[in-house]
């Protein structure tokens, strides 16, 4: 049986954090649809088509509204891979399919991860601190990843900017733009993941210049403990009046 530190490091190196957010984001809707099916049946138009419920998303951990104002912090974390319908699911998850790959290329498994996190939290804080209103979706660490990319290619010029594609950049700024003609966007929360990941882009090293440290991939997995943990407790205190059909609190 073959091992040691390189088979290790090497198998760390090959993780690929982009699945596990598709999956999770994918499992997690399938849960929040089958915690209340019927509201699925229900659409109020074709963008809502497989909407999950309100007390659903709740349950789980969406951010803003009642749970922000009854302290449940945690759900700054946990709304990143909550998602509000079947159509808003499949182009986020077509978003991070088209910019994960490339930033974890730059940056490293763990790095990406970080960055992914940490811009949806700097989203939805700028998002509840300035309207509290009720929110969910990948779209804030989206915005990370492309800040995050954005502010790679400052540093460094052509040499690294020409690796995010124009049709990526044109994707965004539409989307960005599409996002003060849409109803239900939340823009705070696009404007405070991109800022968030563009400035992790000048604390956090890109790859190929320092492979991912101790430290690194110690603060990511500090990141999914906490992210497991959030949902754990949404579920422990919001669970009972979900149960009794009382106001989410």
């Amino acid at each position: 049986m073959e091992g040691g530190p390189g088979t290790a490091e090497a198998r760390i190196d090959t993780f690929d954090p982009v699945a596990i957010i598709l999956a999770t984001c994918a499992g997690l809707y399938a849960v929040a649809v089958s915690a209340d099916w019927r509201a699925v049946l229900e659409p109020a138009s074709m963008m809502a088509l497989g909407a999950p419920s309100n007390r659903a998303l709740y349950l789980l951990g969406m951010t803003g509204g009642p749970p922000w104002e009854c302290g449940q912090w945690w759900t700054v974390l946990t709304a990143s891979f909550l998602h509000g319908g079947l159509f808003h699911l499949v182009f986020n998850a077509l978003w991070i399919r088209s910019l994960g790959p490339t930033t974890a290329a730059n940056f490293g498994p763990a790095r990406f991860f970080v960055i992914y996190m940490l811009s949806g939290t700097g989203g939805f804080l700028v998002s509840n601190l300035a309207s509290g209103l009720p929110t969910i979706g990948a779209s804030a660490s989206i915005f990370g990843l492309l800040g995050a990319l954005i502010g790679l290619g400052l540093r460094h010029g052509v040499r690294v900017s020409k690796r995010v594609s124009a049709n990526v950049l044109s994707l965004a700024v539409i989307l960005f733009l599409l996002g003060f003609a849409m109803d239900g966007v939340n823009n705070l929360a696009h404007a405070g993941g991109c800022f968030t990941g563009f400035g992790l882009a000048f604390l956090l090293p890109e790859q190929q210049a320092h492979r991912e440290g101790g430290a690194v991939r110690a603060l990511a997995i500090l990141l999914l403990f906490a992210l497991g943990l959030g949902f754990g407790m949404s579920l422990w205190r919001n669970w009972g009046f979900y149960a009794q059909g009382l106001p989410m609190c």
